[in-house]
């Protein structure tokens, strides 16, 4: 068995290569260096192989780069990249972003607090160029009312491997494998967040994921016009399908285990609260547009479009 070391970084790369160099050399420049960078490609066919490559020769740790059999799929490449790490403390990164020097050093004494086995740090919002915005995007969900639950990126995780057992195996499709980390963590009372920004976050038009809260300076109407580009039934109904499965892991005897016994409580039920709201608006949409009528209306009338933007929402729902 190989000897397990003290810092991964989990990278999952595609079609990367223009923006690796940067991304690359800022692991390099840490205060605190990490022990290794695991680099799971899905299929490049750009020079993302060579651009690794050519950091692993100067590089001031381990480097190493793994080819996918198979396209994987963006969440497949995150865990199978998380998967082949050694670390007691596993780093997620993109390819496209950049560290600031300090961030493996801040997160890893943040790991070193009673009860903490995963930290979420904050990230600048920048441009193509990496000129910051002066938005991150932590602030942008808190501007616009959400519950610090909301953030969790990946590329800002970090967890203990005291956590895996809780983590694996991980489901999939059915969850968005940050969100699943995230969410789990934060259910079990073992989630802490660093509010300041330890990373530029470059939104060029091709990052693979991306949301309202990722704009330079987003409002409520973002939300509201990001929601309506959206196919609702789909996205509620693998919503009820996603918390679902995060319930079924809660209940698991490796959650029960790490997590602390209040919070994990009172999440799961804070969690079935929502699987009902979902589970309504599911419903109300499956129905015709004049059946649909008395359910939506009952649904706001409980707060329960609390969580979709509210009445705006109720309306399109009707009106779909």
């Amino acid at each position: 068995m190989a000897k397990q070391i003290g810092i991964s970084v989990a990278m999952a790369t595609y079609n990367g290569a223009r923006w690796l160099p940067v991304q690359l050399q800022s692991f390099a420049a840490q205060t605190l260096l990490p022990d290794e960078l695991v680099v799971t490609d899905d299929g490049s066919t750009d020079d993302t192989e060579a651009v690794v490559a050519a950091f692993a020769e100067t590089a001031p740790f381990p480097v190493r780069f793994v080819r996918n059999p198979r396209r994987l799929g963006f969440n497949g490449n995150f865990a199978h990249a998380i998967g082949l790490t050694r670390g007691e403390i596993v780093f997620i990164s993109d390819q496209d972003d950049a560290w600031y020097p300090d961030k493996i050093a801040r997160v890893a004494a943040a790991m070193t607090e009673p009860g903490c086995l995963c930290v979420v740090n904050d990230q600048a919002i920048a441009d193509p160029d990496g000129r910051e915005t002066g938005n991150t995007v932590l602030g942008n969900v808190r501007a616009l009312g959400r519950p610090d639950s909301w953030y969790g990126p990946g590329c800002c995780t970090a967890f203990s491997r005291a956590l895996m057992p809780a983590l694996v195996p991980m489901p999939g499709d059915v969850v968005q494998y940050d969100h699943w980390v995230n969410a789990l963590a934060e259910a079990m009372g073992v989630r802490r967040l660093l509010e300041e920004a330890l990373q530029m976050y470059r939104r060029h038009g091709g990052n693979a994921t991306g949301a309202a809260f990722a704009m330079a300076r987003p409002g409520q109407r973002d939300l509201v016009r990001a929601a309506c580009r959206t196919d609702a039934k789909a996205l509620i109904a693998a919503k009820v399908v996603e918390i679902d499965a995060l319930l079924t892991r809660l209940q698991e005897p490796a959650v029960e285990a790490l997590a602390a016994p209040d919070m994990l409580a009172t999440r799961t039920e804070a969690m079935h609260a929502e699987r009902a709201d979902y589970a309504a608006r599911s419903a109300a949409l499956a129905r015709g547009r004049a059946a649909r009528v008395g359910p939506v209306l009952r649904l706001l009338a409980r707060g329960g479009y609390r969580r979709f933007s509210g009445a705006v929402t109720a309306l399109k729902d009707l009106l779909s």
